[in-house]
């Protein structure tokens, strides 16, 4: 069915996006329903031709089929600018069309002999099921009364009855028998169609109330998502100066120390509390990172960029950490105009990056690729590391987890980096995946969406 996807309409609730998906499938149905018809009649008309009995049946199809073509564009109207009350508005439309013209059909094919009156169950169904309750009561009272009134004036004589064989059940008018047989079937009618109404809509009013539970329990969990990243935001900001002054006295410190044996060993254990306190500052800034990134990204922070440039750059501002364990970095870049935040980005490649780098032993080598793909950009960073085991595989973006083999190479570390990664990836609409084996190397891909030319 075509129009917006469901997951474009947040500013209506579950039920009213239902109901508008229900109406622009029942425009379609109604497509499919008048394609039936004219079919099964050229069909009859082929094999017998086209008989007086068929032209009230055909006119009514082409009735259908004008109406539906301003549905039609009703539904594209309505899809483009929904709203609660012109998604009410429209369902009322169609039903009342709906019921006129069944009403006709029945009316043209044996009156309340028809086998076409179950049909008045499906615009009650939408009306109770889609709507509040009352409105489909009010369905079933129009049905009824439309129903009741053509019954009374076919079993009185003031309005014609019509046979058509294969859709109704009887060769005259309920009530040539008898002046109280219209009114026992109508009846019946009548009940079945309340009752449809009463036990659809309270399926749908439970729904509604779970529906309405649910949002509260969502609301609820987003303000305690809220709060965790306003506290390691609060957090973050509170410890981050503390560090930086307790680093200070440290170098301070370190520059008094004598140059003696008893001096080298109080400078050792400085500089061990700056490594300790630094790697507390890598926590701290990777706290405060992703608590940012919580957030939905923000239109007016996207901008449009190499995505190649940014990956130079990330290369370049990891130039010592390679070079400092012999490792080759290859980069195979292809340009790629991206949409998007650029320092989000260059931070997703300089994680992957160092990632490589890390678990890399040295004399190693490390690719960056970069190319497009069906309207969108592949990165790839794969290196010949440590790799990673099956079982820590599927974990791998998890908040503060670190594989057995990461741990053992680099003991100190967050265990916040991928777990940025996939935030920023899917911030900006896009995967991240991960293939390793133990001893052979890992290789990390991303696919993010390019913007349209």
């Amino acid at each position: 069915m075509s129009g917006m996807p469901q997951e474009d309409l947040p500013e209506l609730s579950l039920n009213q996006r239902e109901l508008l998906s229900r109406l622009g499938w029942f425009v379609h149905l109604r497509w499919l329903t008048v394609g039936s018809i004219a079919l099964a009649l050229g069909v009859e008309s082929w094999r017998e031709g086209l008989s007086r009995e068929m032209l009230p049946i055909l006119k009514l199809a082409g009735i259908v089929g004008a109406y539906n073509l301003i549905f039609t564009c009703v539904n594209r109207r309505v899809r483009r600018a929904p709203s609660r009350g012109r998604n009410i508005a429209f369902a009322w439309l169609q039903i009342l069309a709906d019921l006129a013209t069944l009403t006709l059909v029945i009316h043209r094919t044996g009156g309340i002999n028809s086998a076409f009156v179950m049909f008045y169950i499906v615009p009650m169904v939408v009306a109770g099921e889609l709507l509040r309750r009352w409105h489909g009561y009010c369905t079933a009272a129009l049905a009824s009364l439309a129903l009741d009134l053509m019954g009374y004036l076919e079993a009185g004589g003031h309005l014609g009855h019509y046979y058509y064989e294969g859709f109704t059940l009887g060769s005259g008018p309920l009530g040539q028998n008898g002046p109280g047989q219209w009114l026992s079937v109508c009846f019946l009618y009548n009940a079945a169609f309340f009752a449809t109404v009463y036990m659809t809509s309270s399926i749908a009013e439970r729904l509604r109330f779970r529906e309405r539970e649910t949002d509260g329990f969502n609301r609820r969990l987003e303000a305690v998502s809220a709060a965790k990243s306003d506290f390691m935001r609060m957090t973050g900001h509170e410890m981050r100066t503390p560090l930086v002054a307790v680093g200070g006295l440290l170098d301070l410190l370190a520059q008094k120390i004598p140059p003696d044996e008893t001096g080298a060993v109080c400078l050792d254990l400085i500089l061990r509390s700056k490594n300790r306190m630094e790697a507390m500052g890598d926590l701290v800034d990777d706290l405060l990172e992703y608590s940012r990134l919580q957030a939905v990204l923000p239109a007016a922070e996207r901008s449009r960029f190499d995505l190649a440039g940014v990956v130079r750059t990330a290369s370049e501002e990891l130039e010592v950490l390679a070079a400092s364990k012999e490792i080759a970095v290859t980069l195979q870049l292809d340009s790629c105009e991206f949409e998007g935040n650029r320092e989000q980005m260059l931070s997703l490649v300089k994680n992957l990056l160092s990632n490589s780098l890390q678990y890399t032993p040295r004399s190693g080598k490390v690719e960056v690729r970069l190319h497009r793909e069906n309207g969108r950009a592949i990165l790839e960073t794969q290196d010949s590391g440590i790799g990673i085991s099956v079982e820590p595989l599927g974990r791998i973006f998890e908040e503060f987890f670190r594989a057995s083999e990461a741990r053992q190479l680099v003991p100190g570390g967050t265990g916040l980096g991928l777990a940025l990664c996939k935030k920023i990836v899917e911030n900006h609409g896009g995967s991240i995946e991960v293939q390793s084996k133990p001893d052979q190397g890992t290789l990390f891909r991303v696919t993010l969406p390019l913007p349209a030319a």
